[in-house]
């Protein structure tokens, strides 16, 4: 089925091999999963580490969030390298590294935009709405 002819793609059954129902509108190919099991177990860990890492760092000290954080990239960064060809590794290497040397002060900048009289007395006491607004249709300067 072709969907404007843009994008080639099958519809898939229930009567294929490997196709399991999940609900009245989702499909799962078992087949393609047990073939893939490796990489998906990957790829699901490293989308559980945000959230992970999130709980470490607010309900534990700032050092073990730090540490935590520099485990999990490394054991990452090691299980792409194994799992994962070459290049996918060095892309997603060299995207962790320029995430990191980029850090962002755009949260903090916003409670000295924000910032009332009382708290900052030559600040530019900018109301919320208008430093939302602002900052998403002038990114540049936020």
């Amino acid at each position: 089925m072709y969907i404007r002819g843009w994008i080639p793609e099958k519809k898939r059954s229930v009567s294929e091999p490997g196709m399991t129902k999940i609900c009245p509108c989702c499909l799962f190919d078992i087949g393609s999963f047990k073939q893939k099991r490796t990489p998906f177990i990957v790829i699901t860990l490293s989308g559980l580490a945000g959230p992970v890492l999130a709980a470490v760092t607010t309900f534990a000290d700032l050092n073990i969030g730090l540490i935590s954080s520099a485990v999990m990239l490394l054991i990452l960064a090691a299980v792409t390298w194994v799992v994962f060809p070459r290049v996918l590794f060095y892309v997603s290497v060299s995207m962790t590294l320029i995430n990191l040397s980029s850090p962002s002060i755009a949260s903090a900048l916003s409670y000295f935009y924000t910032a009332s009289e009382q708290c900052l007395p030559d600040g530019p006491h900018f109301t919320y709405t208008y430093y939302i607004v602002s900052t998403h249709l002038f990114p540049t300067f936020s």
